[in-house]
């Protein structure tokens, strides 16, 4: 059926517990089956069909400017509710895997914190070069696990707490002093054995996305004397590699 049945048009009648619809005749310059339908829950008019026939029946009928604004605002609308909806159902099936994956380790051995503080390093940390051969040992990520990863990791293999030294590396909108404080509490360290804070260069094209109040900037970590330790933790990695391909 595509025209609006003419028994259906029934101006005045409430019902206050249904869906119901609208019908306005602008006028004498319009019919019955012309009249501008206007969908709403405070309505006039009782249809007993369902909201898929009526749009069949009325997606020929033409809309003022202001009955066109108000639908297309209602479709942005709809649309932002719906994309926020699915957000926040992905952001919990997101948090309930990392929820349950993180229940699968109870526990690391010494073993493993060994290994996988070898690895951190050698992905996240300072290496040496063909013109620099001396490099010390330094780490800097904005990951606060990944940092009490390798802090507890330098702890495993003997690095006593005075010989290491911390510095932030922040953009300049950032604020300094709340960075501090925040990696002084991820550290465990107090803010006057920070160094003093390295700003990144403004990058006018920069497309960057870590701002706000979760970014605090990167953790900067090295360790005094050493260049052994470094040619130890080269070693080290050498031998995971090659145990895990043998």
């Amino acid at each position: 059926m595509d025209q609006v049945p003419d028994f259906f048009l029934v101006v005045g009648q409430q019902h206050p517990d249904r869906h119901c619809c609208n019908a306005r005749a602008n006028g004498g310059s319009k019919k019955a089956r012309g009249a501008v339908l206007d969908i709403s829950n405070t309505s006039s008019i009782y249809f007993r069909v369902s909201k898929s026939t009526l749009s069949l029946w009325l997606r020929d009928l033409p809309l003022t400017r202001e009955e066109h604004d108000q639908l297309a605002s209602n479709i942005a609308q709809g649309r932002r509710t719906r994309g926020a909806a699915n957000r926040a159902r992905r952001a919990a099936r997101e948090a309930a895997a990392i929820a349950a994956a993180a229940a699968q380790v109870p526990s690391i051995a010494e073993s493993e914190l060994f290994v996988a503080g070898v690895a951190a390093y050698w992905c996240e940390g300072a290496k040496s070069k063909p013109w620099r051969t001396d490099v010390q040992v330094q780490f800097i990520n904005s990951d606060p696990g990944l940092i009490q990863l390798f802090l507890r990791w330098l702890e495993l293999v003997g690095i006593e707490p005075e010989r290491i030294t911390y510095r932030v590396a922040m953009h300049p909108t950032t604020d300094e002093f709340e960075a501090r404080v925040f990696w002084s509490r991820v550290a465990g360290a107090p803010i006057e054995r920070f160094y003093r804070t390295t700003l990144k260069k403004p990058n006018p094209n920069s497309r960057r996305k870590n701002y706000g109040d979760d970014y605090h900037g990167c953790l900067v970590i090295t360790v005094r004397r050493s260049t052994d330790l470094y040619r130890q933790i080269a070693g080290w990695w050498a031998g995971i590699v090659g145990a895990a391909v043998a």
